[in-house]
């Protein structure tokens, strides 16, 4: 009797997992997101991962947005982008502030090109900001010219005057990203990523092979792409840098955009399509193939970021003035 009792409880216990734990593993993430309009690279527009009636434009600016950084559940986002000037682009790609809580104001140029090119920028959750650059000239005056990841405080980037920018090191720096502490970012170049220590000025390397990092919401993992061919995801454990964890990209196609989803359990990254359209998927840190993400938006999402924290993006933003433009009217 006993027995047939155990084997009773052993097959509801298979069925529940049958069951239920495909609905686990096949949850797509959820949450509120600023996104680049897809037909229209002058916009950005706020709306839900899995819903896409309610998307309504935030912002319209005459910026060609290359990269964009939001500010977790605060106002501020910061984006790379060549200015429009009579309907011609500017010969400057600078690092711009943008403020929710001012949609209509025109975005300040942090950089105004006195850095060269700007490469990359990213908006801690203080609202500090870091970026790096290409200098337009890398002898000037017989000196070199400083090229690394720059650092300007928030009450730099959002006084009226030109915020000062300091230099953290003096290194060829591309892709940047702020960690949840606010002394700590990653920056690759073309040996590798490294970690740097805001206060102490500490550097470390910690993976030859990648480009593009991205820390994890709690700043525990650093998702990447590998430099060498095919492009892969890579998520390194900071905690154990032995763990380190490969994911493969349908074709090796190196991706245009990557970022995590709020609660960690995702890679989001962004493939280019046909005809200046995008890919979004949604790879499981725990296994299993990427899932598509952002189909109801017409032609993808070429890039995004999360704008709360929280697992469920429980916050919305709520429309702004006359800037808010219903998708479903887009469409139309």
């Amino acid at each position: 009797m006993k027995h047939l009792f155990s084997r009773f409880r052993l097959g509801c216990l298979y069925w529940c997992l049958v069951c239920f734990l495909p609905l686990a593993t096949h949850a797509k993430p959820a949450g509120e997101i600023i996104f680049r309009h897809p037909l229209d690279f002058f916009e950005l527009w706020t709306g839900n991962v899995q819903e896409g009636h309610g998307a309504r434009r935030v912002f319209r600016q005459k910026l060609l947005i290359m990269e964009l950084s939001v500010q977790k559940d605060d106002r501020y986002l910061v984006a790379v982008a060549e200015r429009f000037v009579d309907d011609e682009l500017h010969l400057h790609v600078d690092a711009y502030l943008l403020d929710k809580k001012r949609p209509n104001a025109e975005a300040k140029n942090l950089t105004q090109g006195r850095y060269g090119e700007i490469l990359d920028a990213a908006i801690s959750r203080n609202g500090d900001v870091v970026f790096t650059n290409r200098p337009f000239v890398p002898v000037k005056n017989g000196k070199v010219q400083e090229r690394g990841p720059f650092l300007i405080r928030k009450h730099e980037a959002t006084q009226k005057h030109n915020p000062k920018a300091r230099l953290l090191k003096q290194v060829d720096a591309d892709y940047v990203d702020w960690g949840p502490h606010r002394n700590q970012i990653a920056y690759s170049t073309d040996t590798g990523i490294f970690l740097f220590n805001i206060s102490t000025k500490k550097v470390s390397q910690i993976i030859k092979d990648g480009y593009r990092p991205v820390f994890s919401p709690d700043g525990k993992h650093l998702a990447f792409l590998t430099g060498t061919k095919p492009t892969k995801l890579g998520i390194l454990s900071l905690a154990n840098l032995h763990n380190l964890k490969h994911i493969e990209i349908e074709g090796g196609v190196s991706p245009i955009y990557l970022t995590w989803s709020p609660d960690g359990r995702y890679i989001v990254y962004t493939l280019a399509g046909p005809n200046l359209t995008s890919e979004n998927f949604a790879a499981p840190i725990a296994g299993g193939p990427p899932e598509r993400i952002l189909e109801m938006y017409a032609g993808g999402a070429p890039l995004f970021e999360w704008t709360h924290a929280a697992k469920s993006g429980a916050h919305a933003v709520e429309p702004t003035n006359k800037l808010t433009t219903l998708w479903g009217k887009l469409k139309q």
